[in-house]
């Protein structure tokens, strides 16, 4: 299933590291709104689901590589692991 990152923005189908926050606690991201929206090859399901995802700021969904870019520690050690 296509999802966004939240880092990067990039709409693809792979693996996510997913933090958890408050409800409220995130503002939604209007670039990642627009990321959604510019996004050629989606179908309108896809799109809604994305958007969708987008609008639930109670998660973070991230590529592991990009926490890891982050500074993310779980991401780190998953990239590490995943590497060697």
């Amino acid at each position: 299933m296509n999802r966004i990152c939240d880092i990067c923005r990039a709409i693809d189908d792979q693996p996510r590291h997913i933090t958890y926050h408050p409800a409220g606690a995130i503002p939604v991201d209007q670039e990642a709104v627009k990321a959604v929206l510019a996004a050629q090859g989606l179908s309108d399901d896809e799109r809604a689901t994305i958007l969708t995802d987008v609008f639930d700021t109670a998660d973070e969904r991230h590529h592991f590589q990009c926490g890891a870019s982050k500074g993310c520690a779980d991401c780190v050690a998953s990239t590490t692991t995943q590497e060697g």
